[in-house]
């Protein structure tokens, strides 16, 4: 599972800053990249299994954690929205080594950003993918959701703020991809981002 005192040792409590904090706003950057479906290893019924592994829709991902944190009373916005996909990527792609989502996530200014799937719930808001139906994500192997579940109750407590905060630190997947900020919108790497929640979030 998740482990929230490793969170805590990376400096997310105790980190301030004086800038006043804002909900991610700004241009999408054109020309979303969008994953190919790739052959990987998974765990299906408790067995590793190979079978072709297509990331899911970022936007039904996205109304699948809306609705988890909404039925486990976990307050949101934007951007702790974003920070919490980010999270459940980087959980699933540190565990089971899969792309939970068809979409890279890029460094933006408050923490990694999933283009596409922040520009639709700007447009929409969030309470409106509540209705939305997630089929895909609803058939992953209970592995995967369990960890998507548990990934939620760590960081889910934690503002939007504190999320932000945490995924500026030195050595993140964000900092190395944005030069410690200085250089804005580049792709994450999936190996930074697998090896950071390896080392950092999961045990």
């Amino acid at each position: 599972g998740a482990n929230t005192s490793a969170i805590m040792q990376l400096g997310l409590y105790g980190r301030t800053s004086r800038k006043n904090f804002q909900d991610e706003a700004g241009q999408t950057p054109k020309n979303v990249v969008k994953e190919n479906p790739s052959r990987l290893t998974h765990l299906t019924g408790g067995a590793m299994t190979e079978a072709t592994f297509r990331p899911l829709d970022s936007l039904q991902v996205m109304a699948y954690i809306i609705k988890r944190c909404h039925e486990k009373e976990i307050t949101l916005n934007i951007t702790k929205l974003q920070k919490l996909m980010y999270c459940c990527y980087g959980t699933v792609l540190g565990k089971f080594g899969l792309r939970l989502i068809d979409e890279y996530p890029a460094a933006w200014q408050y923490g990694p950003v999933f283009p596409e799937a922040l520009r639709s719930v700007q447009f929409f808001h969030v309470l409106a993918f509540l209705d939305k139906e997630t089929p895909d994500v609803d058939a992953l192997p209970e592995s995967v959701r369990k960890l998507i579940d548990e990934t939620l109750d760590s960081f889910g407590k934690f503002t939007a703020k504190q999320l932000s905060d945490w995924t500026h630190l030195k050595g993140s997947p964000w900092y190395l991809a944005s030069d410690g900020g200085s250089s804005l919108y580049g792709r994450l790497s999936d190996e930074n981002v697998s090896n950071y929640f390896k080392t950092n979030v999961l045990r």
